[in-house]
């Protein structure tokens, strides 16, 4: 093995381990909430997390996923000036897209929406305030892994997120007796701030980011014309994992949607190690596509084999331990052990065929991707409108994972048709 391969497999290993480490970090923070909180109450917080998680994609564009194709050269090369132009370009986006996501719940809370209930304040209105700060943090992230500083990409987010909600929720708890589904939210929201305000500083300091000189006409409209359609894609993905959220709540009511979050945060650990792969490749994949098929051929047969060994044999150990693992949350949420079942499994699918999306993402195809992703996402809609009725969250985690599993595939024949690649790597 040479130095440059096994230097890639050393950072694989860490990002990896450091998405892990969140997600173990945050299940753990996603028990205590779930014991603590009246399902209810957890089903409510779910569903501003859920909010939180959305628009942050919304309002920052596609910026921090663009990044790898537009700040690449700039960020690599010093130009700190030009790459703080496109920070704070976005950053303004930021402000402004978020300005707007708060008068509409404003609005939707005084006329009594779906998700506003009530006289009182619903967390989604309090959750509106995070979503500049984690957009922001995001952005910030996105240079320092263009920049290979893998600790300060992904740690801050990954690790110090989950663990100082944690740690500020117990606090609260232990020190009042109690914890509310308003202050868990509030907590999330300073914790944001927090997080936000420490990646900015770190990055000035150390001379990625300056803000000395800002042409504030610069590529803009060339930034936005590749950012948007990438927003797009992550949207519609992030909502085919939170459509079964909404549905549910719509449909069944609160604590359905409360008992659903176990299973579906359970599920997301494959998700997880889905998202380090991917997110520590972006950058890579812009690269591989530039050397041609055999490049991308070894790529695809690398990261197949990886994903292999972590996703299949955790999967295994969830879905066998499914209903004794849900005993953890409490309020007979180890009912939803099927649900859990499906859902592990259609994530399974999506995570070792998933690559093929990025293939086409970065290589022009987003229309395409965007294109397939919402029929993907509509029949996600279709089937939970028909299942939830009959089979409750059983058929919310069925409709999910049938629909991403036939994507993942989809996407996969594309790439071959068109690159002769196949997710393993052979070709012709």
């Amino acid at each position: 093995m040479d130095d440059k391969t096994e230097n890639l497999n050393k950072k694989t290993l860490m990002v990896i381990s450091t998405y892990v480490g969140g997600f173990l970090i945050g299940y753990l923070f996603n028990v205590f909430l779930a014991r603590v909180l009246a399902p209810s109450e957890y089903g409510n917080f779910k569903v501003a997390e859920a909010f939180v998680s959305l628009g942050s994609i919304l309002v920052l564009m596609g910026g921090s996923k663009a990044a790898a194709m537009l700040m690449t050269d700039d960020v690599l090369g010093g130009n700190a000036q030009k790459v703080g132009t496109y920070v704070w370009f976005y950053l303004k986006v930021i402000i402004v897209a978020s300005i707007s996501i708060f008068i509409l719940s404003i609005i939707g809370h005084y006329f009594h929406l779906s998700i506003f209930e009530g006289n009182s304040y619903h967390p989604v209105l309090l959750a509106t305030l995070t979503i500049p700060f984690s957009a922001a943090a995001a952005l910030i992230g996105g240079m320092f892994l263009i920049s290979k500083r893998l600790g300060w990409a992904f740690i801050p987010w990954r690790i110090g997120y989950p663990l100082t909600r944690l740690i500020l929720c117990g606090v609260v708890f232990i020190s009042t007796g109690s914890l509310d589904d308003i202050t868990a939210v509030l907590l999330m929201s300073l914790t944001a701030v927090g997080i936000f305000i420490f990646q900015l500083r770190h990055a000035i300091r150390r001379g990625i980011i300056s803000f000395s000189k800002i042409d504030t006409f610069l590529d803009q409209k060339t930034w936005l014309k590749v950012s948007i359609p990438l927003m797009f894609i992550v949207i519609i993905q992030i909502l085919m994992n939170q459509v079964d959220i909404y549905m549910i709540e719509w449909m069944s009511g609160e604590e359905a949607v409360g008992h659903f979050a176990a299973a579906q945060t359970t599920s997301s650990l494959t998700a997880t190690i889905k998202n380090s792969v991917y997110a520590f490749l972006a950058p890579a994949v812009v690269l591989v596509l530039k050397e041609g098929k055999i490049a991308m051929s070894a790529l695809s047969r690398k990261y197949f084999l990886l994903l292999i060994v972590t996703v299949l044999p955790l999967s295994l150990i969830v879905g066998i331990n499914s209903h004794s693992i849900l005993t953890w949350f409490g309020h007979n949420t180890e009912l939803t052990h099927l649900a859990l079942i499906f859902l592990i499994a259609g994530n399974a699918i999506d995570a070792i065929l998933g690559l093929s999306v990025l293939w086409l993402q970065y290589s022009g195809g987003q229309k395409l991707v965007i294109n397939i992703l919402t029929i993907t996402l509509i029949a996600n809609v279709v089937l939970n409108a028909i299942l939830i009725p009959v089979l409750d969250v059983e058929g919310a985690a069925i409709a999910t994972s049938f629909v991403k599993s036939i994507s993942a595939i989809v996407f996969s024949v594309i790439v071959y048709k068109k690159y002769k690649v196949l997710p393993w790597g052979c070709k012709e």
